[in-house]
């Protein structure tokens, strides 16, 4: 949760004060208006590419939020792994957003892609490994379980 709380404050931030900030006045020549986002009149693009995945991450951010404090949904027990692809959509589009919002060039921001898409591999390599570590101890927990409660193993130990 707190992961989600700091990720949508990051996003709502950076909704308000976009990558350039803002034109101070109107420039009639250039065609700039007071107010714009100067990323936008740069390079559109980019701004585009900020202003979506800031977006989406926002919105799963307080997506999270929500499903983590509804009783209702915490009564049903929604699915971890449902929570971990919203919180690892919500990383990778902040991340994106970073990309597009923080590189003037194109090869700085290729960079910062790979580095998401590796962070993303190892994501789903610790999710994959773990969810598989508890599998297998849930799997010993039952032979032990078992085992305690044979009666042919209680008559053996105490004779």
């Amino acid at each position: 949760m707190l992961l989600s709380v700091l990720a949508a404050s990051i996003a709502y931030q950076a909704g308000l004060n976009p990558p350039g900030g803002f034109w101070p006045d109107d420039t009639p020549k250039n065609g700039y208006k007071a107010g714009n986002p100067v990323l936008k009149d740069i390079n559109s693009w980019r701004y585009m590419v900020f202003y979506v995945f800031n977006s989406i991450s926002f919105m799963s951010s307080i997506a999270v939020v929500m499903l983590l404090l509804s009783k209702s949904v915490r009564q049903k027990k929604v699915p971890l792994q449902a929570l971990h692809f919203i919180m690892i959509l919500d990383l990778s589009a902040l991340m994106t957003a970073y990309a597009a919002g923080s590189c003037r060039k194109f090869r700085t921001s290729i960079f910062i892609l790979v580095v998401v898409c590796c962070v993303l591999v190892y994501l789903l390599f610790i999710i994959i490994l773990s969810s598989g570590i508890a599998r297998w101890l849930k799997k010993q927990k039952k032979k032990v379980a078992s085992l305690l409660l044979e009666p042919s193993h209680a008559a053996a130990t105490s004779a």
